[in-house]
């Protein structure tokens, strides 16, 4: 395939048109780069197809999870698209597992069809993605989309088989975004801002005099602790476009400042007042060893906690262990193993966007094995929802010889009232608490036989 630079336009070195060569539709969704034997076997492309729209005059891009101005994984019979080579070796060879059965849908206003269909196809989107689309409207006739997708292993700048480039048509609008390094994009991946935010330039173009508008049309998984702004440098406004979905404005052709590159841009930023707040963080001698408890607001499902420890007096610390946030606001962890020294603590907590950040650390004085009592009661999970287990290690209940071991449970709460005493003879026992207020809980464990206590445990009810 040719990756050569084309005279006269640089930027659509390696573009080629190419078709599909069956009497039905293909699939580009069983493109590989790596398996000939595959439907599309296509190494050294691009994962991005463009399908020019005869009606609208603009470029249909997919971009293999998501589609823009009616292009989707299917390509109808006869149907020609562009693909980009990535040097002179790359290869498309379409193979009879590339056929497909489906149908492109439609039409959708404003869209138009495609080059042989009077429907377009629709896009074929990704669930797990986090995205917002926009689109630049003069009327039904002159639509075009963009999309920015939020990828925290992606880069501001373009990257090749990652971004999709703009492809520019002969229609009345053209909107893209730009990279930080100033290409033009019809689907452009960015990671989540860090503290300071990030800028995105936006193209908007319109070829005559009129009113137009930048319309948010989907807005997909973006956390709240997002703000998004469309500011607009000519009219000197802004828009919180998350929020709102519409911004108009008008173009005149004679005032170049009123068009292009320079006067919109989208300004994604933290909100402070969303942000990740760790409001306590404590730690305790229990019967199962250090019991770590924390309480957070705004951790949601996006923020990691590792527990760590340390022995020197807070200058080296071992991570012990840690999960994700689960959007409960309170969190436990417990050192089952803590060492017989002054062991302290610190939470570690990174946020959706990387940022780190620790709590303050807290010091457990082990002086002796006494103070570390290998409890022979388990509870889990802990904290609990719904349902807690319990284990009792049974090597460590004292028998009379040839009796069959029986225990007595008891459940009581933070002021001591016993909620639920259960009698049974096995080592394992499963409890729905979903009926228990949210709080602290002791499970008291005594051995029937000589009224022995065999061990204390407590659990956190969320």
């Amino acid at each position: 395939m040719q990756c050569s630079t084309v005279a006269g336009n640089a930027g659509y070195g390696g573009y080629n048109l190419v078709g599909n060569p069956y009497a039905s539709s293909i699939d580009w969704d069983t493109r590989s780069t790596t398996n000939p034997a595959a439907g599309i076997y296509a190494p050294k492309v691009g994962n991005t197809i463009y399908i020019y729209n005869e009606s609208t005059k603009i470029y249909g891009t997919y971009d293999g999870a998501t589609g823009i101005n009616g292009a989707s994984h299917i390509i109808p019979s006869g149907q020609g698209f562009y693909v980009k080579a990535q040097d002179a070796t790359a290869q498309l060879i379409f193979n009879e597992a590339g056929k497909t059965s489906l149908q492109v849908t439609g039409p959708t206003a404003g869209t138009g069809s495609t080059l042989l269909l009077s429907t377009h196809p629709v896009a074929n989107t990704n669930p797990d993605l986090r995205y917002m689309r926009l689109e630049l409207r003069k009327d039904s006739d002159n639509v075009e989309e963009s999309i920015v997708r939020f990828d925290n292993s992606a880069s501001n700048n373009y990257v090749k088989g990652e971004d999709s480039e703009h492809m520019t048509g002969s229609g009345g609008v053209a909107f893209s975004s730009n990279s930080s390094d100033n290409i033009a994009m019809a689907i452009n991946h960015v990671p989540f801002p860090k503290t300071k935010g990030t800028v995105i330039k936006l193209n908007a173009n319109g070829s005559t005099d009129g009113q137009y508008t930048i319309n948010r049309t989907e807005l997909k998984d973006i956390p709240d602790i997002y703000e998004i702004w469309l500011k607009d440098a000519y009219k000197k406004d802004s828009l919180d476009i998350k929020h709102n979905s519409s911004y108009v404005f008008n173009i005149l052709r004679s005032d170049t400042n009123s068009f292009g590159a320079n006067r919109f841009t989208l300004v994604i930023r933290e909100s402070k007042a969303l942000g990740l707040h760790l409001l306590d963080f404590a730690a305790s001698k229990t019967t199962n060893g250090s019991e770590l408890v924390w309480k957070t607001e705004n951790e949601k499902f996006y923020t990691n906690f590792t527990v760590e420890r340390s022995t020197d007096n807070g200058q080296n610390y071992a991570v012990l262990g840690g999960f994700a946030s689960s959007d409960e606001g309170t969190y436990s962890f417990t050192d089952k193993k803590p060492v017989i020294a002054a062991d302290t603590y610190r939470l570690k907590l990174e946020d959706l966007n990387g940022t780190i950040t620790y709590s303050k650390a807290i010091t457990l004085m082990y002086t002796n094995v006494g103070d570390i009592n290998n409890n022979a009661v388990n509870i889990y999970p802990n904290p609990a929802v719904s349902t807690i287990n319990l284990a009792i290690v049974q090597n460590s209940v004292n028998l009379t010889q040839g009796s069959n071991p029986s225990y007595s449970i008891n459940i009581t709460n933070s002021m001591g009232k016993v909620l639920k005493t259960i009698t049974t003879a096995q080592p394992t026992w499963q409890e729905n608490v979903s009926g228990l207020l949210p709080g602290t809980y002791v499970v008291d464990v005594v051995n029937k036989a000589d009224n022995s206590a065999v061990g204390k445990a407590k659990f956190i009810k969320l």
